[in-house]
C-alpha cells in the first residue's frame, strides 16, 4: 500500500552508523496497525567509516496507549490503558555461536 511510517533517528547517538532510517508499510489510509497484522518494513543505515561488525540486533516493541475523560456534573473521571503487543529482539547479522572470533566487514 506504500509508506506509512518513516523515522529517521538523528537525535539518538548512533555511533558509526549515520542516516539511520525505519521505513514502515502502511496497511490502510490511515497508517494504522490493529492485533494480528504483519507488519512490513525496512531499516536502513550507512556506515561512517569502515567498521567490524560481529552483530547487529534490533529491538523493537509495540504499543497501544489511549487517554480520555468524562464529565458528569461537577465530576471529571479519567481513564486510560495501556497494551503491550509484542516485544522482541531480532538478529540481523547473528553472532559466532562456534567458539570462534568472526566478523563482518560492512
Amino acid at each position: 500500500m506504500g509508506v506509512g511510517v518513516s523515522h529517521t533517528f538523528k537525535k539518538y547517538n548512533m555511533a558509526p552508523f549515520k542516516n539511520l532510517k525505519l521505513t514502515l508499510e502502511a496497511l490502510n489510509q490511515q497508517g494504522t496497525y490493529s492485533e494480528g497484522d504483519t507488519v512490513i518494513g525496512t531499516l536502513s543505515f550507512n556506515l561512517k567509516s569502515d567498521t567490524k561488525v560481529k552483530s547487529i540486533s534490533v529491538k523493537a516493541k509495540g504499543d497501544a496507549k489511549v487517554e480520555w475523560k468524562e464529565d458528569s456534573g461537577n465530576s471529571t473521571t479519567h481513564y486510560k490503558g495501556h497494551v503491550r503487543y509484542f516485544k522482541l529482539k531480532q538478529d540481523l547479522v547473528a553472532k559466532d555461536t562456534g567458539g570462534k572470533s568472526s566478523s563482518y566487514k560492512c
